[in-house]
């Protein structure tokens, strides 16, 4: 499975819908998936997404370490860039296949 069909199905499958945690203090959220780009040095960690089925889109928020660290909304389209490179890792940073 690609890295863009694993991201996918966590997010289709979390039971976190956008909004669902307003309110929860950040290290008490639940955490779809931490996903990490060694070529960019980046890491985005997923609380929530949206998924729409007619055009396959799926929308994320969470926190990004990049250049600064800030809390925003990412889509897998970024994610699955070749100039990203990323992977999934999940909460003890194991990668997750």
């Amino acid at each position: 499975m690609s890295f863009r069909d694993n991201l996918q199905e966590l997010a289709v499958n979390s039971g976190l819908p956008l909004y669902s945690q307003d309110g929860i203090p950040e290290e008490d959220k639940q955490i779809i998936a931490v996903v990490e780009s060694a070529s960019l040095g980046w890491t985005w960690t997923i609380y929530e997404c949206a998924f729409d089925k007619a055009s396959d889109h799926i929308t994320f928020f969470g926190r990004v370490n990049g250049f600064a660290s800030e809390l925003g909304y990412f889509t897998l389209d970024e994610l699955a860039t070749d100039s990203a490179a990323c992977f999934i890792v999940n909460k003890k940073e194991q990668p997750l296949g």
